[in-house]
């Protein structure tokens, strides 16, 4: 009896020793709270963390986003959905909706493989960083570097390609009369084999300047298996794909049939239509990938805990080129309730997917969907919203005021721009700081021509802005224009990044003071006020009428 009862006390023993050992493993890790040190955006100091949630798995969250979610779903009557969101590594929102195949009654899962469509420019650009990690590549060398043949109007370097600065035109803009056509639906052993069907086109804008472009990237692809001596198709399999434990994340391949994949839908006369989707493996990282929804939020876990690049080079690529332009390198890039965002949203026929992260927080969303102009980049920002606390922003009562808006140097014309370099003063006079990141912007004419965010400014303290403000002028259409300028602190959000709402701003106590203004004399031109009149000498010509207003800016909407 003794021994039986020794050994029924071990065998309990053993049973809530294991029990507690896996309580233990599978126990989620502790949110950030608002109260812990919180580094700056673009700085490594500290700073106090802005209002926003300290449970992202929290009941209340789960039930908005629910209701965004259903409301969503029954608007754009989508055949199929998936939204799936991690924090710290963990999953903690889920939600599937719909039919992965309408038709067959096959309920849409996580698991299901779809189109990532222009989200693989992150992928892509992800794999030349880490080439450049391993010494294979120097991202600011000439793509010519590397491409034996490529035209010498592609005077452009690496990361001009991956930022979309290169200039390589996009879908249906200008070929060239020795370009083939029909092109894009062959087979191509490497994008290499691609490049001469399209690098006789001219480029579509100055490389330098922001033009997106979907064919940029099959060039940095070519680069890539130049260095490496591998397929990109190997290439995301080793670098990214392996690393991150998403084995369904992939170059496409339509003509495998045995793939988990979903039907993919489009709209006719308001019904979903089942449609083949256009072939885009011609151009892996410029929109011919494919992921399960599951392994997709997988690589953006990856990605910002540093297991596929390091956290620097994260960082790095969610830095601007230009603070006019919001896309940096493979990714758009905002700053929300203070917190620094990285997103990537993509659209073809037949599908549409989304995916944003913040690495600061370990925060990453997934949202993907079996159809086209299924919304799920607006769905996916609403959700971020709600997750970062955003509509919470206000309850600051700063008073920001704009001083010392001055040009620091003569206007001049560079690369198809007037560029006009200026600065000017932020002053918190206010009864409280602004421990949130806000927004300062240079209007001309009425219309945003430069945008950057300022870091929390306590009371009473101020700060300096230099801008080079760039207005797209090739004619010089404003040379001898007298223009004015507006530098505004805490401007309207719309104004400068469309992915932060309106609503998520500093509450200031006045909004009367927030502003001030610059007139800048343009140079060249014809001055009317000395210029003999027409009618006086008729051997003179006329002088040329000037347009009396500023064209919309050439920037493009955030990808």
């Amino acid at each position: 009896m003794c021994v039986m009862l020794r050994r029924t006390f071990f065998q309990m023993f053993v049973f809530l020793a294991v029990a507690t050992s896996i309580s233990v493993h599978f126990a989620p890790r502790p949110s950030l709270s608002a109260a812990e040190p919180k580094r700056r955006v673009g700085s490594g100091a500290a700073q106090r963390a802005p209002i926003g949630p300290t449970n992202l798995a929290s009941n209340t969250n789960s039930t908005e986003f629910d209701q965004e979610i259903d409301a969503h779903f029954a608007e754009k009557k989508l055949p199929g959905l998936v939204v799936l969101m991690a924090r710290d590594g963990l999953l903690t929102y889920r939600r599937v909706k719909g039919h992965a195949d309408v038709a067959g009654n096959v309920p849409m899962t996580e698991h299901k493989i779809g189109r990532l469509n222009s989200v693989s420019k992150l992928v892509g650009s992800v794999v030349l960083v880490r080439l450049e990690e391993q010494g294979k590549i120097n991202l600011k060398s000439k793509a010519s570097t590397y491409i034996d043949g490529l035209p010498a109007h592609h005077n452009y370097r690496v990361l001009d390609l991956l930022t979309c600065r290169s200039g390589v035109r996009h879908y249906g803009e200008p070929t060239s009369s020795d370009s083939p056509t029909g092109w894009s639906e062959n087979d191509f052993a490497t994008a290499a084999d691609v490049l001469p069907n399209f690098w006789l086109d001219p480029l579509a804008s100055p490389s330098g300047s922001y033009h997106y472009s979907s064919f940029g990237y099959t060039i940095s692809d070519a680069c890539a298996e130049e260095v490496s001596g591998k397929s990109f198709r190997n290439l995301v399999k080793d670098l990214v794909a392996t690393p991150a434990g998403a084995s369904t994340l992939r170059v496409e391949d339509l003509e495998d049939n045995n793939l988990n994949r979903v039907k993919f839908y489009t709209v006719e006369n308001g019904q979903n239509v089942e449609v083949s989707p256009p072939k885009k493996e011609w151009t892996p990282s410029g929109g011919g990938m494919q992921s399960s929804p599951l392994d997709l939020l997988k690589f953006g876990i990856a990605l910002m805990d540093g297991k596929v690049i390091s956290k620097a080079n994260v960082d790095r690529m969610m830095t601007r080129l230009d603070s006019n332009d919001s896309y940096a390198i493979g990714c758009s890039t905002a700053i929300e309730n203070g917190y620094q965002v990285m997103a990537k949203d993509g659209s073809a026929e037949g599908s549409n997917a989304y995916i944003w992260m913040v690495p600061e927080r370990r925060m990453v969303m997934v949202v993907m969907a079996n159809r086209d102009g299924a919304g799920v980049d607006s769905l996916g920002k609403s959700l971020r919203r709600i997750a970062l606390g955003t509509n919470k922003a206000s309850g600051q009562e700063p008073d920001l005021v704009v001083e010392k808006f001055v040009r620091t140097s003569a206007p001049r014309y560079k690369n198809g721009y007037l560029e006009i370099p200026v600065s000017f003063g932020v002053k918190n006079q206010g009864k409280a700081g602004a421990s949130s990141s806000f927004l300062n912007s240079v209007k001309v004419e009425g219309v945003d021509r430069w945008t950057a965010f300022m870091e929390a400014l306590p009371r009473e303290d101020s700060k300096s802005v230099s801008a080079v403000v760039k207005v797209s002028d090739p004619n010089k259409l404003l040379a001898g224009r007298t223009l004015t300028l507006q530098a505004y602190a805490d401007a309207p959000i719309a104004g400068g990044d469309t992915s932060i709402p309106s609503y998520a701003r500093i509450n200031e106590v006045s909004e009367n003071n927030n502003t001030a203004t610059l007139e800048v004399k343009v140079p060249g031109g014809l001055d009317l006020k000395t210029a003999p009149r027409p009618d006086t000498d008729a051997s003179k010509s006329r002088p040329t009428r000037v347009p009396n207003r500023i064209g919309p800016a050439n920037r493009k909407p955030v990808k």
